[in-house]
């Protein structure tokens, strides 16, 4: 018989882990959600800081209280057009960035032969 630990006590991060170490679908999964994740952290960082519900923002947005949910759980993707007017609603501009993953690689790719 075999028992699966709990992850009661542990933090949220720390369940991850010993999740992530054990399951690729779950690594892999993590990993797809991470962009989400952050879109997430930032509309409802900007929502509360505004002082604005989700159903509030939604009349803003002119989308439903559902899909401002949706957005915020950081599990769906959404489209540039939604946060373009998420963006508005909150009387900012949509920037969008590329990082390079691995920069000390493309350094020495770059390098002069």
């Amino acid at each position: 018989m075999t028992t699966n630990a709990s992850p009661v006590g542990q933090s949220i991060e720390a369940a991850r882990r010993a999740r992530a170490a054990s399951s690729e679908e779950y690594r892999k999964e993590r990993q797809r959600r991470t962009p989400y994740e952050a879109i997430a952290r930032r509309v409802l960082l900007l929502r509360m800081e505004h002082g604005l519900t989700q159903a509030q923002l939604a009349t803003r947005v002119g989308t439903s209280h559902s899909q401002i949910a949706r957005i915020e759980s950081g599990q769906y993707r959404t489209s540039v057009e939604t946060l373009n007017r998420i963006a508005a609603a909150f009387d900012a501009d949509l920037e969008i960035t590329f990082v390079p993953r691995r920069p000390a690689a493309r350094r020495v790719a770059d390098a002069p032969a």
